[in-house]
């Protein structure tokens, strides 16, 4: 009920569209910087030599996975709708969504603490041992 509360809320006091676009413009800015220090993150946790590859399944996954988390979303807005209007989502199709999409990013979140290594390798140090500057 907590999130039908805030939602009400929102709706009432950022109902201009600049205030649409001014979030459209921070959020745009912020998945930039969280794609651009992806790829740098990849990178630096691969040797040299995989840096292609990694950065490609970096790719692929972040596809797939915007694509069925997309899905996911529209396919429970239109399984939670308000009767006689038409097929408008209601809340509730809205809460199982974001609710969902809170629970599968805590666990990717998790997942990336205990699959990191504790000591991160040194791309300086294996770039000397292939031979690099």
């Amino acid at each position: 009920m907590l999130v039908a509360g805030a939602a009400a809320s929102l709706s009432l006091w950022h109902d201009e569209s600049w205030q649409i676009l001014g979030a459209m413009a921070v959020l745009g800015i912020g998945v930039g910087f969280a794609f651009a220090a992806m790829a740098t993150l990849v990178t630096e946790a691969v040797r040299p030599s995989e840096t292609g590859v990694a950065t490609g399944m970096n790719t692929v996954m972040r596809t797939v996975g915007g694509v069925v988390g997309g899905q996911v979303g529209a396919a429970l807005l239109v399984a939670h709708t308000i009767p006689r209007t038409g097929g408008v989502p209601s809340v509730v199709g809205y809460e199982i969504a974001f609710a969902i999409g809170a629970a599968a990013a805590f666990v990717g979140a998790a997942v990336a603490v205990f699959v990191t290594p504790l000591r991160r390798r040194e791309r300086l140090e294996v770039s000397e041992a292939l031979g690099g500057p």
